[in-house]
């Protein structure tokens, strides 16, 4: 399995159809454009946040499950947050495979 590595320092998530399903935007790519530009989709399951890249973008290939504790930039834990951590994931970015349920 080739490693891949997806950054996105700027996202927008949003609720797309379905339970605990969302969207992740790339902010930066979506200006000027008429449509968001969607880079991966989310779901929660179990209180973990499971990344999939989209098929259609830079992070095509890309799968992940990420705790949904995290830290913050002055070293304190932030826990019940799994938007967030997503988030915090993306800015230092998200290896293929990664896999936190463990």
């Amino acid at each position: 399995m080739n490693t891949i590595t997806a950054y996105a320092p700027i996202v927008d998530i949003r609720p797309a159809v379905g339970y605990g399903n969302y969207q992740v935007i790339d902010a930066a790519q979506s200006v000027g454009k008429d449509r968001p530009v969607v880079i991966g989709h989310v779901n929660i399951i179990r209180g973990f946040i499971h990344y999939t890249g989209d098929q259609y973008s830079t992070h095509k290939g890309v799968y992940a499950v990420i705790n949904p504790t995290y830290k913050l930039e002055n070293g304190s834990t932030m826990c019940g947050d799994p938007l967030g951590a997503l988030e915090a994931a993306l800015k230092t970015g998200i290896k293929n495979g990664r896999d936190d349920s463990k």
